[in-house]
């Protein structure tokens, strides 16, 4: 029953097949952070995380054993994630502004989407240094 579960969570989650992984599309997420009144909690937990905010690399890791996946593709993957908004998140946001957007309230999503992706890049930039780095983001969780 178990393995029906997180076989059925993994579906839900992207992870298509075992020879070919990938997680949701982020245009699955929205930014409830610049929204107070909105909830903090994600859809899905990761791990034991159902706060995105409280999210580390324990939190992947455990992700990542319940749906038995490497930690290390994981982590790689929220990495990238990160990487990739951070280099990205100005071009959009203008092309959204471009279209249409409120430039303010895009301005306060940007900021709290870049708060979010400075602070998992250094999570997971931490993991694959020595102990003492990986002592300092435990205490980040």
């Amino acid at each position: 029953a178990a393995r029906k579960a997180t076989k059925a969570a993994a579906s839900r989650l992207g992870v298509p097949a075992p020879t070919s992984l990938r997680l949701a599309p982020v245009y699955d997420l929205v930014c409830t952070r610049a929204w107070p009144a909105l909830s903090k909690h994600l859809a899905f937990r990761v791990g034991d995380a159902v706060d995105a905010g409280a999210m580390g690399p324990n939190a992947w890791r455990k992700f990542a054993g319940e749906v038995q996946i490497s930690p290390k593709l994981v982590l790689d993957a929220a990495a990238s994630v990160s990487t990739r908004v951070l280099e990205q998140a100005a071009d959009v946001a203008q092309r959204l502004i471009d279209e249409g957007a409120d430039p303010r309230a895009l301005r306060r999503a940007c900021e709290v989407v870049l708060e979010h992706a400075r602070r998992s890049a250094r999570l997971t930039e931490i993991e694959g240094k020595p102990e003492k780095k990986k002592k300092e983001a435990s205490q980040e969780q």
